[in-house]
């Protein structure tokens, strides 16, 4: 599980949950980047590949973490989950697109 995949330790569900953990970031952290080396769409999903950088709130310590989103769409195109991995291996796996 990555470090910024839910600082609660738990799920955010819904609308009210992306609002939750983007508060719950910006309370950790006072800056916080993603960015993307490579995205795939993948039938109903897309894969993105990159990382964050962040900035501790407290510490004001920056780091990089290597990071994957798998986004899944419904029907109508709107995303109905979002999968966050601490390495692309996992999120690969997770679409078997690694043997």
């Amino acid at each position: 599980m990555s470090m910024v995949s839910s600082v609660a330790g738990q799920p955010y569900r819904g609308y009210s949950g992306v609002e939750r953990w983007f508060r719950d970031l910006d309370e950790q952290f006072s800056e916080w980047r993603v960015c993307y080396d490579d995205v795939r769409e993948m039938g109903g999903a897309v894969i993105m590949i990159g990382g964050v950088t962040l900035r501790g709130r407290a510490s004001d310590v920056v780091f990089h973490q290597p990071m994957s989103w798998i986004i899944d769409f419904g029907a109508d195109s709107r995303v109905t989950r979002v999968r966050i991995y601490s390495e692309s291996d996992g999120a690969l796996d997770a679409l078997g697109l690694q043997e």
